[in-house]
């Protein structure tokens, strides 16, 4: 993201390893290269601006939720408690697109509200217009654009005129997006969007075990990440379409669309992380691909934000009663059946899985074999999953023994929110400490740039120390963050040898034989850098700044 605004800034585009994403949120990020080319500069600003989009986002949520049958006042306080859960704040420490994606997410709910209250042609187009910036966002929104234009349609069913020029722009605007962004992204990196290329082969290998154990996963992850509340949610929404398409019939509101674009995104998440490769093949064994939540995450949250409502206007208990029920219905096939089979001890991004960073403190710090069966308990190396589905239920068996006090649900949810954030914050700053990948000693090559204004640096990605699943990160890394130079990534012996300087291995026996030597003060995961023949290497081997280990 921040190579490719970098790019939008008028910057070279950069050699990039991946699939690619969509830009929107690298238009944002742009600007920053017009105040400063630091890299690091760049990095620390880009967090803060993220942060400023999610309460910046707050304003809108509270908006949408006041639709929900709630006071300003109420709404905004219900809309912090949704931003402050962890699965929206812990993305703030991160630089993806989500904290952009979930403000476009709410414009666009809030653009539904607004052709639902009064019809329109033109607030049915500037529907379709927040929806293609959505789409511009990520890559992912393409069937929840596919879903509103059901609804387009379905509320044409009334309101004839308004719905087709809603799906008619929507249609357009979809389309020149889609197609758009994609050429865009080949001037931008070079190369075109791939991520989406291998749909038919996932289809192919897909089974309904795989599928089922992949939905489970998530529903589950939306439960811990909300402490119930998205239960309590999807009961209302429910009864709030059953009203809209029955009661009233085919009378297609916000409810309708709420529900079919969080079906929509919940089941491309659920069918993209049942690839059996990545769930029982892949050597790089992961955790968090069974309980994937980031794809699922900026659109929950405005179910997520309905629950919350609901308790706080207050809920009969018979519908604290069905969510619990719901909640059940979950928890038990998962903790019965997934997680037995999960390998509770893989890999964890945060990024990924924000919402349960509170409970990874219970995660084992040892493997099994994944074949093994283990199922949890309060006490064994997998309790993780029972001990954060009991919290769970016991969440909403709280909010139903304080639901006639408004003030006490808000407060006690917002206590919540804030200190699962902060528990979260700290898996977060462990997981930044351990896999952090700046490397040591970049003022070595702000300095060698001053010796020599035109300083050409080679990357090896031949070597053989660099674990294969390292590899593209180590590239997309350090061309990030050797910006504003431009790294030449060779691949010897089919390439010749490229850069004054050359990032390779700790021991590089090519560069050795070609007279190179390592300069000292620089270090990155599996790398060293290495200083060429001719004029540099001369006046740095004067100053005694070479390592002469690396002669």
């Amino acid at each position: 993201m921040l190579q490719m605004s970098w790019s939008i800034s008028g910057g070279e585009p950069p050699y990039v390893v991946g699939a690619g994403y969509y830009p929107g949120w690298s238009f944002v990020m742009a600007p920053l290269w017009w105040i400063t080319d630091d890299p690091m500069v760049v990095y620390r600003a880009a967090i803060w601006l993220g942060v400023v989009v999610s309460l910046v986002t707050i304003l809108p949520l509270g908006r949408v939720i006041e639709r929900f049958g709630l006071t300003r006042p109420q709404a905004v306080v219900v809309a912090s408690i949704v931003v402050a859960l962890p699965a929206r704040a812990i993305q703030s420490d991160y630089l993806l697109s989500e904290r952009l994606l979930f403000l476009f997410v709410v414009l666009s709910a809030l653009a539904v509200m607004r052709v639902t209250e009064r019809p329109t042609v033109f607030r049915a187009v500037a529907v379709s217009a927040a929806l293609a910036f959505t789409l511009f966002t990520h890559a992912r929104v393409l069937p929840v654009l596919l879903a509103a234009a059901i609804w387009m349609g379905l509320f044409a069913v009334r309101h004839r005129r308004v719905g087709i020029a809603g799906l008619v722009s929507l249609v357009a605007f979809g389309v020149v997006t889609h197609y758009g962004t994609r050429a865009l992204i080949v001037t931008l990196l070079g190369k075109e969007f791939t991520q989406d290329e291998h749909l038919g082969e996932l289809l192919a290998s897909v089974t309904s075990s795989s599928v089922s154990q992949a939905a489970l996963g998530q529903a589950w992850y939306q439960l811990v990440a909300s402490f119930g509340a998205i239960a309590l949610g999807v009961v209302v929404l429910v009864a709030v379409v059953w009203r809209e398409l029955v009661v009233q019939r085919v009378r297609a509101g916000w409810g309708t669309y709420l529900f079919g674009t969080t079906t929509a995104i919940f089941l491309v998440s659920s069918l993209r992380w049942a690839d059996p490769w990545w769930r029982e093949e892949n050597p790089w064994v992961r955790l968090d691909v069974w309980v994937y939540g980031r794809y699922i995450d900026p659109f929950a949250a405005l179910v997520v934000a309905l629950g919350v409502a609901a308790l706080v206007a207050g809920l009969r208990l018979r519908t604290l009663g069905v969510s619990l029920g719901v909640s059940a219905a979950v928890v038990v096939p998962t903790v019965l059946w997934v997680a037995p089979q999960a390998p509770t001890w893989g890999f964890v991004t945060p990024a990924h899985i924000p919402g349960i960073l509170p409970w990874t403190w219970l995660l084992p710090d040892h493997d099994w074999a994944r074949d093994v069966w283990v199922w949890p308990t309060l006490v064994n190396e997998n309790r993780f999953w029972l001990v954060a589905s009991l919290a769970v239920l016991v969440a909403l068996a709280i909010a139903a023994g304080v639901r006639r006090h408004p003030r006490v649900v808000a407060t006690a949810a917002l206590a919540v929110a804030v200190a699962s954030t902060v528990v979260a914050n700290r898996a977060s700053d462990v997981f930044h400490d351990e896999q952090g990948r700046s490397p040591e000693g970049l003022e070595v090559v702000d300095r060698l740039r001053a010796l020599d204004e035109d300083l050409v640096i080679g990357f090896d990605k031949t070597c053989p120390e660099r674990p294969r699943s390292a590899r593209p990160s180590s590239e997309n890394y350090l061309g990030y963050y050797m910006l504003p130079s431009t790294v030449h990534f060779f691949a010897p012996p089919d390439e010749p040898i490229v850069g004054d300087v050359v990032i390779a291995c700790e021991t590089w026996e090519l560069g050795a034989q070609a007279g190179a030597r390592r300069i000292e003060g620089f270090s990155y995961p599996f790398s060293r850098l290495w200083v060429m023949p001719g004029a540099l290497q001369n006046e740095l081997d004067e100053r005694g700044l070479l390592d002469d280990a690396g002669q």
